[in-house]
């Protein structure tokens, strides 16, 4: 039977688990034809990605709300400190990068900073003053209480004095943050 290879891998992590056994073996019995491509998988480290620039909009908020981001070129030089920075060269193609030349990681760079304080000034969280990044409530409350922008933006829109308990149910169980209770094909690992 061909095991997917994340359960392989999970069944080679038991048998090889420190200080529960003294010591492990795995056996995997397979066709000749597979052997190359499992071998890959078990003896050759995983790269692993960032997802930061997926995230990027609620990391920055909480980054201004803070002040360790006061204008667009902290941004910018605030991005080097991460590991998604160290990454952006190693697998340009996973982060839709044209090349790796120091202007065009510039040039990256500078557009996700732009598109993104973009994004959360247009979602109320901030405010662009020329260069300058200047926090609003709204992305105050989002820093403060761990929720996703989008989602205080939703609930500003959307919520007023008139909005009865079923209105205020609908809204919040809305939120992004209720993404994986609304969808039950997801699976929990």
């Amino acid at each position: 039977m061909d095991y997917p290879i994340v359960d392989l891998l999970e069944m080679v992590g038991f048998a090889s688990r420190g200080g529960k056994y003294a010591s492990g073996k795995a056996v995997v019995m397979t066709h000749v034809s597979k052997k190359d491509y499992l071998n890959k998988f078990l003896f050759e480290p995983l790269p692993v990605e960032s997802t930061l620039h997926l995230h990027l909009a609620d990391v920055l908020n909480a980054a201004v709300t803070s002040r360790t981001v006061a204008s667009m070129q902290d941004a910018i030089e605030w991005l080097t400190w991460f590991f998604f920075y160290r990454r952006l060269p190693q697998n340009p193609n996973f982060y839709s990068l044209d090349g790796v030349s120091d202007a065009q990681l510039s040039d990256f760079l500078s557009t996700l900073v732009e598109n993104t304080a973009t994004d959360l000034q247009e979602a109320g969280a901030i405010a662009i003053d020329e260069q300058a990044l200047q926090p609003l409530n709204l992305g105050v409350l989002s820093a403060h209480l761990y929720i996703r922008v989008q989602t205080t933006k939703l609930f500003s829109l959307s919520i007023t004095a008139k909005t009865k308990r079923r209105g205020l149910l609908q809204i919040l169980s809305s939120a992004e943050e209720f993404e994986e209770v609304r969808s039950p094909a997801r699976a929990h690992s």
